[in-house]
């Protein structure tokens, strides 16, 4: 779009009804105050022009336009550089029509990307790409083991969800993953998170009130197993968990404080 045009809409809305209209918009009001929040971020007005030019191209064809471009502007708002930000959309012509996919598609995998903008360049790295359950498990029961404090140990699980599960909805909305990949690799995630916490939870109240024990002596063994959708490796994005904890044998921690 040229700068004298873009000028124009920004300048006098009556003048863009037309175009946002073209765009699909149906809240014409709302789409024109997205524009003029976009440019007020800092972004240049000729970064600016290219988003609009792929704007038209991509905007029409989403399953919702106003959200999309609603939540675009939140995101370039919330984003540390928007000059950067509207250099990459410049530069790498997928980047804006992904994002605009999934803020058309999902307010919660949205507010997740506007709360943590820098997750789109780890989506843009792993393209969504599966990835094996110990590695998952691996990786996040390598930071939390790291963590003493249990209000960190909560935000890294729950940081560690939320960017996994953008990766795991990139894979399936941009990449288009058959569903059972999406399905495993949620369920994957889920196992990870679920044995993060369990290894915290020992740890913590093995310092407190000593190493669980058998009634003749040996160590106690216990078992997290998982019912449902989880056990079947089939959980989906809003599915809950159904934990069952088992273990061996009756006795007492042998600590000083022992229960």
């Amino acid at each position: 779009m040229e700068i004298s045009q873009l000028v124009q809409y920004l300048d006098a809305p009556d003048e863009a009804t037309s175009w946002l209209k073209s765009l699909g918009l149906e809240d014409i009001e709302r789409g024109h105050h997205s524009l003029v929040a976009m440019a007020k971020t800092g972004m240049t007005l000729d970064l600016l022009g290219v988003v609009c030019d792929q704007l038209e191209q991509h905007l029409s064809r989403l399953s919702d336009p106003d959200m999309a471009l609603n939540n675009l502007d939140r995101y370039v708002a919330a984003s540390r550089n928007p000059l950067a930000l509207g250099s990459l959309f410049d530069r790498d012509k997928e980047s804006l029509p992904a994002l605009l996919q999934i803020f058309s598609t999902s307010q919660y995998l949205s507010d997740s990307l506007i709360s943590d903008p820098e997750s789109f360049d780890l989506l843009r790295l792993t393209e969504g790409h599966p990835v094996a359950r110990e590695i998952l498990v691996g990786e996040i029961c390598s930071e939390v083991d790291s963590l003493a404090d249990s209000a960190a140990i909560m935000k890294a699980l729950r940081r560690y969800k939320q960017r996994e599960t953008l990766r795991i909805a990139y894979g399936d909305l941009i990449r288009k993953q058959i569903v059972e990949v999406v399905t495993r690799q949620i369920s994957y995630l889920a196992d990870a998170i679920c044995e993060a916490a369990w290894r915290s939870a020992r740890q913590t109240l093995e310092s407190q009130r000593g190493i669980p024990q058998r009634s003749d002596g040996q160590r106690a063994r216990c078992a997290v197993l998982a019912l449902g959708k989880l056990g079947g490796v089939e959980l989906n994005y809003s599915t809950d968990i159904d934990l069952v904890i088992l273990y061996d044998d009756d006795g007492k921690t042998n600590g000083d404080r022992h229960i």
